[in-house]
């Protein structure tokens, strides 16, 4: 089963949102992983937006796949940041202590504004 992914693009930010509102077993988790690195890999913006507007939950695996893609960002020069997290999403953040190493905005607006003055440089 794959992981439906919303992508807009303005040629410097990747949004990328999610069409399913559960994101909850190991094979969509595995799926996400895989297509979000693909996804990322095969472009070229070095500034990447998680929407999770609609997710409502989120298996502790799918953190696993976040954390993962904060990786490759880093490690190719991108930037990464979160937005729109639902009540119950945040709180799995917060939970995990994943939300003091993440950049979690409340709006794309803020995410984009957070993007703004900072520096990437895309490296495959």
């Amino acid at each position: 089963m794959s992981v439906t992914l919303r992508t807009e693009s303005d040629g410097e930010v990747l949004t990328i949102g999610f069409a399913q509102a559960r994101i909850s077993d190991e094979i969509v988790t595995e799926h996400l992983h895989r297509e979000l690195i693909e996804l990322v890999l095969a472009r070229q913006e070095p500034k990447i937006l998680l929407d999770f507007q609609g997710v409502r939950f989120l298996a502790s695996a799918a953190l696993g796949v976040v954390i993962r893609l904060q990786k490759r960002c880093r490690e190719t020069g991108r930037g990464l940041k979160l937005c729109r997290l639902s009540a119950e999403v945040r709180q799995v953040f917060k939970v995990t202590n994943l939300e003091k190493i993440l950049d979690i905005h409340e709006s794309p607006e803020d995410a984009m504004a957070a993007f703004d003055g900072q520096s990437f440089r895309w490296e495959h």
